[in-house]
């Protein structure tokens, strides 16, 4: 079943505003500026993200180490969250505060886990949605299922943004203890980049909407087209069969005209002519139509016929009774 260019279009623009949210999700997700710091006594800056942890160290020290870019150039030393050296001892220390235990923020947490598989989720949900939208161009029945994906799409990738910021803005979690001082850490470019794709997703399902609007409009519509028409049909049927049947129906009043009445019947005597067109002179009976018919299945003879037949049967007798008296 094909599709209107229009109800194609939303449904491509759609899987555009996916497939963008994806992508940022994506790039989140493999940054690790899920929360960044400033160790200002350690030189250096930490960023933490949902699987991976990264340091880069500054060689600057004169007071502008707030300046962002100028530690851009510096490289990365980054581990996996579930490859740290655990057994170092520092895991076991209970406070995360003291100046050690900044050490333990490089391990997964279970805010940090939830995250991670809430945006793994989302990211099948919308690619199961580009897939469905894509069939649905040609199917609209399926324009139904692919609002419902990437609004499972956005639900999920909302949440999994909304538990990190709750997490994330906690004190135990938001403010980082070192030697002389306290830090705070702040959210970086990978919760922006998953807020951007949250955004997207949100679009992407207010235009599969309008998609799956005009799909269901463009179904009711066609199934009230067919509606009308096979009414309109049964209607003129029924028309048609009703004037074929009303006696009253003023085309057919010529064809409808009684018959005439028969003709009266003149008493004549027994001898004429009148008498003897209604009888039979070879001793049949009278048919109820009033013709003469044979027991041989003869058709019957017209009226001047049987006069004919008459006038020859009745003046030969007289004629051979003349000659006999001769």
């Amino acid at each position: 079943m094909s599709s209107s260019p229009l109800r194609a279009s939303i449904i491509v623009s759609a899987i555009v505003f996916t497939a963008i949210g994806m992508g940022l999700s994506i790039a989140g997700l493999l940054s690790p500026s899920w929360q960044v710091v400033n160790l200002q006594e350690y030189n250096s800056v930490h960023e933490h993200g949902l699987w991976l942890d990264c340091i880069r160290h500054i060689r600057d020290v004169t007071g502008v180490l707030l300046r962002r870019y100028l530690t851009e150039t510096e490289p990365l030393h980054c581990v996996y969250k579930f490859d740290y050296d655990k057994y170092s001892g520092t895991f076991d220390i209970e406070d995360d505060n003291s100046p050690v235990g900044e050490v333990n923020r490089h391990k997964f947490y279970g805010w940090h886990t939830a995250t991670l598989i809430m945006i793994i989720i989302a990211l099948i949900t919308g690619f199961c949605s580009i897939c469905i939208g894509a069939c649905s161009c040609a199917i609209p029945s399926l324009t139904l299922i692919f609002t419902t994906t990437i609004l499972l799409t956005t639900f999920l990738s909302s949440v999994a943004e909304g538990v990190f910021f709750f997490f994330s803005h906690r004190a135990d979690n938001r403010f980082v203890k070192g030697i002389v001082g306290t830090y705070e850490q702040r959210v970086g470019l990978a919760f922006f980049l998953q807020m951007g794709a949250c955004f997207f997703h949100f679009i992407a399902f207010l235009i599969a909407m309008m998609a799956t609007f005009f799909a269901f409009s463009s179904k009711n519509s066609s199934l009230n087209r067919a509606h009308s028409l096979s009414a309109n049909s049964l209607k003129s049927n029924i028309t048609g069969m009703g004037r074929s049947t009303n006696l009253s129906d003023p085309t057919l009043r010529p064809l409808l005209r009684p018959a005439p009445p028969p003709p009266p019947q003149s008493h004549s005597r027994p001898g004429s002519s009148s008498a003897l067109q209604n009888f039979d002179y070879m001793g049949h009976e009278e048919t109820p139509q009033g013709s003469l018919s044979l027991n041989s299945g003869a058709p019957p003879l017209p009226p001047h016929n049987l006069m004919t037949t008459q006038q020859q049967y009745v003046f030969p007798s007289a004629k051979s009774t003349s000659l006999r008296h001769e």
